[in-house]
């Protein structure tokens, strides 16, 4: 903008702090102008703002702690009052599996301590959890494709608010089950990034919106300006995890990056110290469906 009219500016620079005074807003104004190159004097020390600014940027600051740490294919979006990452179902859990594994706990650390200073203008923090369609020709049973899900959605929510950054109803955990993929599932490829958690960032004052907008809006690619996909590529002299060289594990057999918290038996699926899961079967302390299971 060239010109701004000046009290239109004074209502604007309340919007974002309401408590602010007539001599914190210094604008250098002439006859009711006010010219790109003069300087918005806000108080530096001010929470409200510095918060406000960061939310802005918070999609840039999640990709570059997560590159830092070595963490490659995640997706982080900036949208127009959230923030949106999606996960690869291989960081957090083994196929069949619900148990966070080592580095889906210490990539989980990352969020959290970069969202932490924000949380006092978050109004909401989605977790929604993906299954993979483990046979191709045939649907996986409701029931373990339903538990599985929940299950993974509910283990990362259980994680964040053991760390104690957000208020506890702030967190909301969803399970969509099979029903949305974003791949094949003829390959393992496709089913490791069909088996997903996604984690929708929604700030305070936002527009109300359904979850589905918010889908729509981010696999539209309307926000592709401000998406990044990490490569896992920390900066010089910051130690992270080694990435994953091409091919070196296929993520249906062995889906994260390090060994799981639990023995894997076999086909990849995870031991249940309570019911071991046959075939392919869900981890599912309440008892496993044996046919078409959700991976």
């Amino acid at each position: 903008m060239s010109t701004l009219d000046n009290e239109k500016f004074k209502i604007f620079v309340r919007s974002i702090n309401p408590n602010i005074s007539e001599e914190q807003i210094g604008i250098n104004q002439d006859e009711g102008e006010y010219g790109v190159e003069e300087e918005i004097r806000l108080d530096p020390d001010d929470p409200i703002v510095d918060e406000v600014e960061l939310l802005n940027m918070l999609y840039e600051e999640l990709a570059e702690a997560l590159n830092n740490a070595g963490v490659e294919g995640v997706t982080v979006t900036g949208g127009e009052g959230y923030t949106y990452v999606a996960f690869q179902g291989k960081t957090f859990f083994g196929g069949n599996s619900s148990v966070l594994t080592e580095q889906g706990q210490e990539v989980l650390g990352i969020f959290c301590d970069v969202v932490a200073p924000l949380t006092s203008q978050i109004s909401q923090i989605n977790i929604m959890a993906h299954t993979a369609q483990a046979d191709p020709e045939e649907e996986n049973t409701p029931r373990g494709d339903r538990v599985l899900s929940a299950m993974r959605a509910a283990e990362v929510c259980v994680f964040i608010q053991n760390r104690e950054i957000i208020d506890p109803e702030k967190l909301v955990d969803i399970s969509y089950g099979q029903f949305r993929p974003v791949a094949d599932n003829d390959t393992s490829e496709g089913r490791a990034q069909n088996r997903r958690v996604e984690l929708l960032i929604i700030e305070e004052g936002a527009d109300a919106r359904s979850l589905n907008e918010y889908y729509e809006e981010y696999m539209s690619g309307t926000n592709a300006d401000r998406t990044i996909v990490t490569d896992g590529m920390p900066q010089a002299g910051v130690d992270g995890f080694a990435p994953l060289e091409s091919g070196e594990v296929t993520p249906e057999d062995g889906a994260s990056m390090q060994s799981p918290l639990v023995p894997t038996g076999e086909d990849g699926a995870a031991d249940n110290p309570a019911q071991a899961p046959q075939d392919g079967a869900a981890d599912n302390p309440v008892g496993a469906p044996e046919d078409g299971a959700a991976e």
